[in-house]
């Protein structure tokens, strides 16, 4: 079954992630699933941080995702695209 993932980054409170997941769900017609990644911060202060968080977090991607959805308390900006 494919299922669709959230996955907090450097986030202070949970308290959001139920709804917005229950939300997602709703809107795509998918479950979903919360998905734990270890990524370093410190590794993607540098010109292109969201790369190197997608690069990361495509490592670690399930095999059953259809879409992951990044929460982040940070700018995960691209400075092309600002």
């Amino acid at each position: 079954m494919p299922y669709i993932y959230i996955v907090p980054i450097a986030t202070p409170g949970s308290n959001w992630l139920v709804p917005f997941e229950q939300t997602m769900a709703q809107c795509f017609g998918l479950p979903v699933k919360r998905m734990h990644c270890d990524i370093n911060l410190e590794m993607t202060y540098d010109p292109s941080p969201a790369s190197k968080i997608l690069l990361q977090l495509i490592r670690s991607t399930p095999s059953d995702a259809v879409k992951i959805l990044i929460g982040a308390a940070v700018d995960l900006f691209i400075p092309i695209l600002t």
